[in-house]
């Protein structure tokens, strides 16, 4: 038996809608990199963020199993668990250091001025040139 929408429109007592139709072709837009840089920094930063506050409360569920069971194993999960909270906190601190520094990089690039003069002629011509002979 094949269900198709006007089945299940009927059994819901609802109008059927017809089909849907997709627009065929997606637009192709690619975005500016700084704010795919933004978007992307903003994303990661909020699943450092995510991150970070299960890990919180991980650690203390951790911590009062360890003083519970008073297990010596217990302890050493606890102990793991808040080195790797640590160095999530230190990953987001790091991300923001580059981002700052990303940001200051595209702000204060030095203009750099070409002072550069080219010969064209001979050795002999150049050595005119020099001593101040007319070439």
């Amino acid at each position: 038996m094949i269900i198709d929408a006007e089945m299940i429109s009927e059994c819901l007592g609802v109008p059927h809608m017809g089909e849907l139709k997709l627009p065929l072709q997606v637009p192709d837009v690619k975005p500016e990199p700084e704010a795919v840089l933004e978007a992307d920094s903003s994303y990661a930063r909020s699943n450092l963020y995510s991150v970070i506050e299960m890990g919180k409360q991980a650690l203390a569920e951790s911590l009062n199993i360890a003083h519970q069971s008073e297990n010596p194993r217990a302890f050493e999960v606890f102990g793991g668990l808040m080195k790797q909270l640590a160095e999530v906190n230190q990953q987001l601190v790091d991300m923001e250091i580059k981002k700052m520094e990303m940001n200051t990089k595209a702000n204060n690039q030095p203009q750099t001025v070409n002072n550069t003069a080219v010969f064209v002629g001979s050795t002999a011509d150049l050595s005119k040139l020099i001593k101040g002979d007319s070439v």
